[in-house]
C-alpha cells in the first residue's frame, strides 16, 4: 500500500500528466486515510508496541545484534503460530515445576550467575544441603517432572492470565 501511494504520488507530480482538482484530492483522501488507519493500529496495539520495543533492545543491547537482525528475530517469532506457543509452554511445564519446586525448597543451583561472573556453588555444605532437600521431598520432585498439562490445561492457564494481563495493561499507555 506504502509503495502504491508513493507511486501515484510520483506520478501525480509529473507535469505531463492530465489532472484535476478532484484526482489529487482523491489521493489526498486515500493517503489522509491510510495514515489514519496506521495510526488507529499503532494506537490500539499499545501492548504489542511495548512487548516488541522491550524485544527489540533485549536483541540490541544485550545480544549486541544489529537492529536488522533485532527486527528479523522479532519477526521470526511473531511467525511462529500461537498453537506451536502453547505446544511449548505445555512441555515446559516439568520443568518450569522442577524449577519453582526448587526455588521454594530453597535448593541451591550448581551454577549461579552474578554480575556478569558465573559461580559454581559446589561446597560440602551446599552439596550436602540439596541432597537432603532432595531426599526428603523426591516424590515431590518426580512428580513436579513428569507430570504435564494437558492441552486443555496449558491453554486454560494461558488464556486466563494473557486475558487478565491484556484487560489490565490495555489501559494504560
Amino acid at each position: 500500500m506504502e509503495r502504491a501511494i508513493k507511486h501515484l504520488k510520483y506520478t501525480f507530480s509529473k507535469e505531463r500528466i492530465f489532472r484535476k482538482q478532484e484526482d489529487l484530492d482523491a489521493l489526498n483522501t486515500v493517503i489522509n486515510f491510510y495514515n489514519e488507519t496506521e495510526d488507529k493500529a499503532l494506537k490500539n496495539q499499545k501492548l504489542f508496541v511495548k512487548l516488541f520495543i522491550n524485544e527489540f533492545l533485549r536483541h540490541t543491547t544485550l545480544s549486541g545484534k544489529t537492529s536488522t537482525e533485532a527486527i528479523k528475530e522479532v519477526e521470526r517469532l511473531l511467525s511462529i503460530t500461537t498453537d506451536e506457543y502453547y505446544f511449548k509452554m505445555q512441555k515446559e511445564v516439568p520443568m518450569l515445576r522442577f524449577n519453582a519446586l526448587s526455588e521454594k525448597l530453597s535448593i541451591i543451583p550448581l551454577y549461579e550467575q552474578k554480575e556478569g561472573f558465573i559461580r559454581v556453588n559446589n561446597s560440602d555444605e551446599v552439596i550436602a544441603k540439596n541432597r537432603e532437600a532432595i531426599s526428603k521431598h523426591q516424590d515431590k520432585f518426580k512428580k513436579a517432572l513428569t507430570s504435564e498439562f494437558s492441552e486443555a490445561e496449558t491453554k486454560q492457564f494461558l488464556d486466563g492470565h494473557l486475558y487478565k494481563i491484556i484487560k489490565k495493561f490495555s489501559i494504560y499507555d
